[in-house]
């Protein structure tokens, strides 16, 4: 993380390639025809071409790039973890799924962890001292998970809304209403994330939504 010019260039030196992403992401709502524009994250593979005053008034995050078979999202609730795996139907990974959540080339899938993974987001939580929290891997064309981060604030409703299976909003729930982590499953069956976008306290805050924000679903994905 910088807006030095100096670190910038030495960290690209390194590693040739690098991925350039703000902060915060960046939306502009088209009101007449309801689109969204957003500022993605990018590869760098000359940092020559880039104006030097650009990455000076600017603060972004600066990382390897890593050639990715596939993503993994993470949510952690409780002693629980549902992992999903992202990947495209034409077989190349995205550079940011979450720019392509709304492209129907983009398929999110439960899948199993392998122990030494799972051992390891089981220690991170311990560590940080969360209960809840989303995390995202890459896993490079070796098939080695590569840790980005994790977000103790992330969402996990879409994961659900995809991957049905996973019973996210019923894991969720079932921990706030025992007061615990290690809570039983089962015991809220009717709250599901499609019960939820079909009941009438959906609906009712639907319909009073700003016009033009259709995609506001998609835009608090984190």
């Amino acid at each position: 993380m910088s807006n030095d010019y100096e670190q910038v260039a030495d960290f690209a030196s390194r590693w040739g390639r690098i991925l350039v992403k703000h902060f915060l992401p960046h939306y502009w709502g088209h009101t007449a025809s309801g689109r969204m524009t957003s500022v993605a994250p990018s590869v760098i593979s000359d940092l020559a071409k880039i104006n030097r005053r650009s990455i000076e008034i600017c603060p972004a995050i600066y990382q390897e790039v890593v050639d990715k078979a596939y993503e993994i999202r993470v949510t952690v609730i409780g002693d629980r973890i549902f992992p999903a795996k992202i990947e495209s139907r034409k077989g190349e990974a995205f550079l940011d799924w979450r720019q392509e959540f709304s492209n129907s080339d983009m398929l999110m899938s439960s899948m199993t962890l392998d122990t030494a993974t799972e051992r390891s987001i089981r220690c991170l939580m311990n560590a940080l001292d969360l209960h809840y929290g989303c995390l995202d891997f890459a896993v490079d064309l070796q098939g080695r998970p590569v840790f980005l981060e994790v977000n103790p604030g992330g969402q996990f409703l879409f994961v659900e809304e995809s991957v049905p299976e996973l019973r996210l909003l019923d894991a969720f729930a079932s921990m706030l209403a025992q007061g615990s982590p290690s809570y039983q499953l089962g015991s809220c069956d009717s709250i599901t994330d499609a019960a939820f976008m079909s009941s009438a306290e959906y609906c009712r805050w639907n319909s009073e939504r700003v016009e033009g924000r259709e995609d506001e679903r998609f835009v608090t994905i984190i």
